[in-house]
């Protein structure tokens, strides 16, 4: 497995993170995936976040709580910004690291055992 899934899976075994913030987790860490900055910074907009962020039964995810999505995941360790994502210029970019979750990392097999 390599680091992405590694990190990935991580987070998804982080019990008090929300799965909405799981999910711009994955989508960040991808992105950083496809940039190949490999734990370096890469610039992302409020705009692409939101194209990319799918809201609750189909509607698109609000403004307001992509911000505090990607407040929370800064609270928590997961990225690092340079600069602020603003509502009012959703096509200025920042530039966001993705961060190792601070949990270690679940060993695959024993999860795979519990689940089949």
């Amino acid at each position: 497995m390599d680091d992405h899934n590694d990190r990935v899976l991580a987070a998804a075994c982080m019990a008090d993170l929300p799965h909405a913030m799981f999910r711009l987790y994955a989508i960040l860490s991808s992105a950083s995936e496809a940039s190949e900055t490999h734990g370096d910074y890469f610039p992302v907009t409020l705009r692409g976040l939101l194209e990319l962020h799918p809201g609750v039964g189909g509607k698109p995810i609000g403004t307001t709580t992509l911000l505090k999505q990607t407040n929370e995941l800064k609270r928590q360790g997961l990225i690092d910004m340079s600069g602020t994502l603003h509502r009012n210029a959703p096509h200025i970019p920042v530039m966001i690291r993705v961060l190792e979750p601070s949990v270690p990392r679940p060993d695959v097999a024993s999860l795979i055992s519990k689940i089949v």
